[in-house]
């Protein structure tokens, strides 16, 4: 036997390369099969007795050849590998199952003797380790055995095919697991009869654990699961029978220190130790170790790697965790946000642990207040400094939100959602996003107990909610009241109750209260659990801050009085010496008293609830237009998720995120520090998702066949309360629906039945039914133009024109005007692909005769306005229409006699004002032309050669007929003329100007096309060169000329051409408008205003004659709408005739200090049209553009 000492040989091989071996083999001098012999000679004897490795001959020929696996592997084949492995571990096997057996029956000599054996295979097999990581096969160079096969490249080829294959099979990674088996098998021997003294203990464990330290260490091996798990066994076995805990401590934390992808690994393996070997200490102590642990600020794999571990650890064995937590809190003050996010996540994995062991825990109160310290440390982290720690939180209330599924801790989840609204003004947009977040599940986990069945109620409007409480607390009072009289019932005649006669009073009081003075009456006297206005018939918004006021207090809480003081009028009352009967009716009333009290309580809190996430989603409307995509798309959610659950306020969310559809599908800008970078798909697309989850999709159970109709319903009833913009938006949004195909035809039946119904509807119904009509056409022409005879009938006749719905005939011309099947114009296209109708077509009498039909409805304006876009998109020859209704308005306009005003119904209008009444008016709205602001858009480019289609026009700004009725107004020639009829020709002669020098750039896009053609055809013998070189210099003159003779008709022709029927009209506008004290209706004004901006816009000419009248009108007039006009034709005057008026331009700025918030922002918006297109350049001017920014005004500001 030799004279082993394991504790040498282990330091030996710490330096293989310099190992002397007194009778050893030079191996590398060796080939192959000498290499064989020596080893086979070593094999057979430790095979025939495992004792036989103590030998000095056959130890120096294990030790040999192990040397030579490190120093020399090429001359070590993977056959002589196998060989060394099987005959190491077969002997090890061997002689620990003989050990293990015979342990007890073992004298003294024998133990030592035995000791020495599994010593000298313990220290063999770890020299093999420490070779066959390295090992890759003959000739091959070093590198890590467990790595994958590299790939062939392209083309490559497997010279000495099966030859190579069979030298190279042999890797490490394929050993490891039953190596490990057998050092498991090993650490189940009872060390203690073997090695009695602890350092030797300690010294036989560092070579068994080497190994499998050194697999743990490498990340590839961990993810194998067999090999994991003896891994984990294997450890567990040394700490737990061989007092390895404090080695295996430090080997834990040395591993954390340098690699962050074993922090999982490093968790499972306490959590398996102390659930399987039922050990704790080490965990414990290395809990403590970890929260004493500090790292330098250059350091970043160290917190990561722990902050991974700990948060591992707190999701597999929380309640270990729970123990140490108060030492692991010391992280919360630990410059790593890493820490500070793993004790975040401890929290919240504590919490939901705790919540799941409840309904088992025999101590359920001293659950409620570890969970309540819990959720206070938690919501307190939302202060830190990191965002990173911020948005962590919300992930872990998230998490922590979806486990508390019943809603057992409502006043933490009160807490959290006021959190979340305070959330979304934080500066960085990740946290927002999980606030955001936050809030979705706070509603999709919110549940209320039903009064009738016990059944959970999740829907939230506020409605019911208030309903409810109010009837509970009316039945409490009722109930109160009762139990007061069964009381008096049995006091003796004489003896006054005074509280409980108080009580009997105020209940009886109560019930004569109407609702609205009971819900003050509280506000005062706050004698129940939460004050709610119950006015079930009022408009939510009309006292929005009472209703706050009355839902939530001012910091956010709801403070609900206490239940002795809510229950102290029964306190008073003498139940005692009741008979039989009435203490069965009293036990009843307490009965029906505390139900009461239990659901007030419900309620009460549901109704707090809904303040809070109403009051967020105040704010989430806000973060609908930021920059940074993750969180308008989340926004975007929360919105579909309140409108999913019934949240009145949820309908003003997805009005104003209509309008992301006009947004860009790019990426999201780079996130600033502390932000996340996210890839999530468009927003328009989760847009169109999310209107079609709720508006294409019936909101309660319907048969099939009445889908269609749900439907159609849905998306009426949507454009009921929709702005101009939010119609647009909606348009754009529904025409790319039905590009992609998502529309079912039988929506777009249900509509031409609702359209065309004979029953007297609602008129908003039959509206949104053309309304959205018109915006499916734009996509799809065909759905308009076969309903062509419809259209004339229902819109422009019996209910257009007959019962005066001027709205309806305007939307129906709106949708005619869908039938052209215009497309976009193509920047520098010739092609007109839009179709056109002849004169005698009956769209055109139509609507000549509703533009002609006698009324002073307000809304003619907007009628006139589309009839006349109508005209010009589908008429061959539309000035035909227009000379017509301009001749027989300007007939109607100067007859003797003024006409008539009358309503929409036909009735005569009101008499004449008195005079003073009438001057009083004018002083109190001067020359007033009152116009939507939504209306207020730049008009169309009236530069010269714009090739823009009337399609890319905004809306005219549309002139509203004065309070009273129309009066005679004098007019040049000393005629008479009605007020309301000469508004309403100066309007349509302003708006056929505007559109006739669009029409004038179709037909010069049309000529040019024509004679492009031609002068194609004429040159088609010429040879290729030759042909391009001519038509385009034939083509570029011909163009020229055309253009020449467009502009001479539009400087010349239009406006001072002698037949020009325009002509006539420009100097009485001038006049008109020049005399503010002749002219004194304000629609008259508004109106010949508005023309005469349009009139300015037409020709250069014209325009360098009176635009200096305009300018004077914009400084002198007090009437804030026709200077906000003024503004906007100022602005398409700088486009059209910029050197004219160039002069004048810094009189545009005025408007950035007026009062009136229309002028205001009118004026900045065609400030920043012109300047962004180059067209005006700031000059000394920038500081008024700046103080706009500190507007109070937020349309202005922003």
């Amino acid at each position: 036997m030799s004279s082993f000492d394991l504790r040498d040989a282990l330091e030996g091989i710490k330096d293989i390369a310099n190992l002397e071996i007194a009778n050893g083999h030079d191996v590398s001098s060796m080939s192959l099969r000498e290499v064989d012999d020596i080893l086979s000679r070593a094999v057979d004897s430790v095979s025939h007795d495992f004792s036989n490795v103590t030998e000095d001959d056959i130890l120096d020929i294990y030790r040999s050849v192990l040397k030579a696996v490190v120093i020399s592997p090429q001359t070590i084949s993977p056959a002589l590998m196998t060989k060394i492995l099987d005959s190491i571990a077969s002997a090890f096997t061997a002689a620990a199952d003989d050990t293990s057996r015979n342990v007890d029956s073992l004298g003294p000599d024998e133990l030592r003797e035995r000791r020495q054996i599994l010593e000298t295979y313990a220290f063999l097999l770890t020299w093999f380790v420490l070779g066959a990581e390295k090992y890759k096969g003959t000739g091959t160079a070093d590198g890590a055995s467990a790595a994958p096969k590299p790939r062939r490249g392209r083309g490559a080829k497997t010279a000495a095919g099966g030859r190579a294959k069979k030298t190279a099979e042999w890797t490490w990674v394929e050993q490891i697991e039953p190596t490990l088996g057998l050092i498991v098998k090993v650490l189940k021997i009872r060390s203690q009869r073997i090695w009695t003294t602890t350092v030797d203990r300690e010294t036989v464990l560092e070579a068994l654990m080497g190994p499998v330290y050194r697999v743990m260490e490498n990340e590839a091996y961990m993810k194998f699961e067999g090999i994991r798990a003896n891994v984990y066994q294997a450890i567990c076995l040394a700490v737990k029978h061989h007092n390895h805990s404090k080695s295996a401590q430090d080997k834990l934390i040395q591993i954390l220190g340098y690699s962050d992808g074993l922090a999982d690994q490093v968790a499972d393996l306490l959590a398996a130790l102390a659930k399987d070997y039922d050990h704790t200490a080490l965990t414990e102590e290395f809990l403590r170790e970890v929260a004493d642990k500090t790292w330098a600020s250059s350091d970043s794999t160290g917190p990561k790697s722990f902050s991974r571990c700990l948060i591992r650890l707190g999701e597999v064995a929380p309640r270990l965790v729970l123990k140490e937590l108060g030492a692991l809190q010391n992280h919360l003050d630990n410059d790593s946000y890493q820490m500070r996010n793993a004790i975040v996540e401890i929290f919240g994995a504590l919490i939901r642990d705790q919540i799941s062991q409840r309904e088992t825990a025999e101590d359920k109160e001293h659950v409620d207040n570890t969970i309540d310290n819990l959720y206070e440390e938690l919501l307190r982290r939302l202060l830190d400094t990191s965002s990173y720690v911020r948005s962590r939180v919300f992930q872990v209330l998230i998490k922590v939100l979806e486990t508390d599924g019943n809603g057992r801790y409502g006043k933490w989840r009160m807490k959290v959602t006021m959190k979340c609204g305070h959330a979304l003004m934080d500066k960085t947009a990740t946290v927002r996003k999980y606030a955001l977040v936050c809030l979705q599940t706070l509603l999709q986990t919110h549940t209320v107990e039903s009064v009738k069945d016990g059944k959970k109620f999740t829907d939230l409007p506020r409605e019911h909610y208030e309903e409810q409480y109010e009837q509970f607390c009316a039945d409490e009072k009722a109930h109160k009241a009762e139990l007061v009289a069964i009381s008096k019932e049995n006091a003796p005649d004489g003896q006054a109750q005074p509280e409980a006669e108080q009580a009997q009073e105020a209940a009886q009081q109560e019930a004569k209260t109407p609702k609205k003075k009971r819900s003050k009456k509280r506000r005062s006297e706050d004698d129940d659990g939460m004050d709610v206005d119950g006015e079930d018939g009022e408009a939510e918004g009309a006292d929005d801050d009472d209703d706050a006021d009355s839902i939530i207090s001012g910091d956010g809480e709801h403070r609900p009085k206490s239940k002795e003081a809510a229950d102290e009028d029964l306190t008073t009352l003498n139940l005692t010496g009741l008979t039989e009967a009435q203490q069965a009716r009293a036990n009843l009333e307490i009965e029906r008293i505390e139900l009461a009290q239990k659901y007030k309580k419900i309620y009460a809190a549901s109704l707090q609830f809904i303040g809070a996430i109403e009051m967020a989603m105040e704010t989430a409307c806000t973060l609908l237009g930021s920059k940074h995509k993750a969180e308008v798309l989340e926004a975007m959610e929360l919105f579909g998720v309140a409108y999913m659950y019934k949240m009145s306020t949820a309908e003003e969310g997805m009005r104003k995120m209509i309008h992301l559809i006009w947004q860009k599908d790019n990426n999201a800008p780079p996130t600033t520090t502390g932000e996340e970078v996210v890839s999530t798909k468009g927003v328009r697309t989760r847009l169109i998702a999310t209107y079609e989850s709720i508006y294409f999709r019936p909101q309660k159970l319907v048969e099939q066949r009445k889908v269609a109709k749900e439907i159609a319903k849905q998306l009426i009833v949507l454009t009921y309360s929709m702005s101009l913009a939010e119609l647009t938006s909606l348009e754009e949004l529904l025409r790319q629906m039905m590009d992609e195909d998502r529309v079912h035809a039988d929506i777009i039946e249900t509509l031409w039945l609702v359209y065309e119904d004979k029953r007297a509807l609602p008129a908003v119904q039959r509206r949104g039914a053309i309304i959205l009509l018109g915006m499916f056409a734009l996509s799809k022409p065909s759905v308009v133009r076969e309903k062509q005879s419809i259209l004339l009938e229902i819109g422009l006749g019996k209910h257009g024109k007959a019962s005066a719905d001027l709205q309806l005939a305007k939307y129906t011309c709106i949708a005619l005007q869908r039938m052209t099947g215009m497309k976009k114009k193509i920047k520098g296209s010739l092609e007109d692909n839009r179709q056109r109708y002849a004169m005698s077509n009956a769209v055109f009498r139509r609507i000549i005769d509703v533009l002609e039909a006698s009324t002073h409805d307000r809304a003619w304006f907007a009628f006139a306005e589309q009839a006349l876009n109508a005209v010009y998109a589908l008429a061959e020859k539309p000035e035909v229409v227009a000379e017509r209704v301009i001749r027989d308005l300007t007939r109607r306009a100067f007859t003797s006699a003024p006409m008539p005003a009358t309503g929409q119904d036909g009735s005569a209008s009101p008499p004449q004002p008195h005079p003073e009444q009438e001057k009083e008016r004018e002083e109190r709205d001067p020359d007033a032309m009152e116009t939507d602001d939504e209306e207020e858009t730049i008009k169309a480019k009236a530069q010269e050669g714009g090739e823009e289609g009337e399609e890319d026009r905004a809306a005219t700004p549309q002139p509203q007929a004065a309070p009273g009725p129309s009066q005679a107004s004098a007019v040049p020639g000393g005629d008479a003329g009605d007020a309301f009829g000469l508004s309403q020709m100066f309007f349509v002669v302003g708006h056929v100007a505007m559109k006739q020098i669009v029409h004038l750039e179709l037909i010069e896009r049309e000529m040019k096309r024509k004679k492009h053609e031609q002068e194609m055809a004429a040159k088609q013998g010429a040879t290729q060169t030759e042909k391009e070189d001519e038509i385009e210099q034939v083509a570029g003159n011909a163009e020229d000329d055309i253009g020449e003779l467009i502009k001479h008709v539009r400087e010349e022709e239009l406006l001072f051409g002698e037949r020009s029927l325009l002509n006539v009209y420009g100097p009485l506008l001038v006049y008109v408008c020049g005399s503010p004290q002749i002219y004194k209706d304000a629609t008259l004004r508004s109106a010949a205003t508005l023309s005469f901006a349009k009139f300015l816009c037409v020709s250069g000419k014209f325009c360098e004659e009176h635009h200096m009248l305009l300018f004077k009108i914009l400084e002198t007039s007090r009437d804030p709408n026709i200077r906000a006009n003024i503004v906007i034709g100022i602005g398409d005057l700088a486009v059209s005739f910029a050197t004219i008026i160039d002069e004048r331009l810094n009189d545009l700025y005025m408007g950035l200090g007026a009062d009136e918030l229309i002028v205001k922002k009118n004026t900045l918006m065609v400030l920043t049209h012109l300047i962004l297109n180059g067209m005006i350049k700031v000059k000394g001017q920038l500081a008024e553009m700046a103080k706009c920014i500190e507007d109070g005004e937020e349309r202005v500001s922003d």
